[in-house]
């Protein structure tokens, strides 16, 4: 059995707890998945993301991520880093390392529009061979391809290539434990083109691809703002994004990443379909979203704050207990929101009896 199948089959205990969580609201648990924003900078002004005019927010610094991690007695199964470009931090490197350290997760995730090739292979490269333990996936943001991506990040020239020289120095690793992919976003500005988008991710042969249905989101700043596809747009992109996805073949990791990337894309064609939720949402439980600043939230779409890390030692604990975050996991619960959305969907997926045994046989 490989690293990660040993660790979900570990993870299985935690299971019925989450969902006793979720239900009755005690024991209060830790996160199984944290993303991490760590800036909203960015160079690029895309139309479904405009983190960058939250940018001047102050960032927690390395020390304060440092005392954040310390203070964790839990090892969270997956740590993704987001932005905004974390990789515009010229500290980002250190704070992955520390994370890895004194975290020990399973999985760790960048995010990245992969705009400094150089500094994300230096980066990734890095923390690959010092922990070989951890399975390392970097996702590069392509919502488009050549002057269409271009276009789509606001006219910014040579992100295209730009894009793509991070990609082939990423593939030419020899790190095993590193899987490199593609994260498609269809939006209403970009549907028309998705098939014809898919078409030239996969013609790369990455490890992975992913495909979200963009959505107003709080952390985005475009919480008002329609950039959704259609229902109809978004079926014609997971026909074909589906087919294509199942012809890829690889070793465990990558099987257990298929089935989570394929039941994202029906849980976000289903919410779209029907505005309401595909299943019970574990935001605020299961998954936690940290911005920039520390504060911590239930995910990236509502960004209802559960407490601010800076205000409470730095203890992320201390947070989750607060009677702020029992009115956020209500809130969650009541089922007052709903998005097509993917940053919860792993955490979603394992809280699911069924979501949770499919995943465990595609890893064996």
């Amino acid at each position: 059995m490989n690293g990660i199948g040993r660790e979900i089959w570990l993870r299985s205990v935690d299971v019925p707890f989450h969902r006793s969580f979720r239900s009755f609201g005690v024991p209060v648990l830790a996160p199984f998945h944290i993303s991490f924003a760590v800036t909203y900078r960015c160079l690029n002004l895309c139309q479904t993301c405009q983190s960058f005019k939250k940018s001047r927010m102050r960032e927690l610094t390395l020390n304060e991520y440092s005392s954040v991690f310390d203070k964790m007695t839990f090892s969270p199964f997956c740590a993704t880093f987001t932005g905004g470009e974390p990789f515009l931090r010229q500290d980002f490197g250190k704070i992955a390392a520390l994370a890895c350290k004194k975290l020990k997760p399973a999985i760790v995730m960048f995010e990245t529009c992969g705009d400094h090739p150089e500094r994300v292979r230096r980066v990734v490269s890095a923390l690959a061979g010092h922990y070989s333990d951890i399975l390392f996936i970097v996702w590069i943001s392509m919502d488009g391809t050549g002057e269409a991506l271009d276009s789509m990040r606001g006219g910014v020239p040579g992100s295209f290539e730009s894009a793509l020289k991070t990609y082939r120095l990423l593939r030419g690793s020899p790190a095993t434990n590193l899987l490199v992919g593609f994260n498609a976003v269809v939006s209403r500005y970009n549907a028309a083109l998705a098939p014809k988008l898919l078409d030239d991710l996969f013609m790369l042969y990455p490890d992975l691809v992913s495909m979200d249905a963009a959505g107003g989101a709080e952390s985005l700043g475009v919480a008002g703002v329609d950039v959704s596809p259609t229902a109809e747009e978004f079926a014609t992109a997971v026909e074909a994004y589906l087919e294509k996805l199942n012809a890829l073949r690889g070793r465990g990791e990558i099987r257990f990443m298929k089935r989570l990337l394929a039941r994202r894309a029906e849980t976000a064609l289903e919410s779209l379909r029907t505005n309401d939720r595909a299943g019970n949402c574990f935001a605020a439980h299961a998954y936690l979203y940290i911005d920039p600043r520390g504060s911590v939230c239930d995910c990236p779409v509502a960004a209802r704050e559960m407490g601010d890390l800076r205000e409470n030692d730095y203890s992320l604990e201390r947070v989750l207990k607060s009677a702020t975050a029992r009115q956020v996991r209500k809130q969650v619960n009541s089922g007052v929101c709903a998005c097509p959305m993917s940053a919860p969907s792993m955490a979603n997926m394992f809280m699911s009896p069924g979501g949770y045994v499919n995943l465990a046989g595609a890893s064996m």
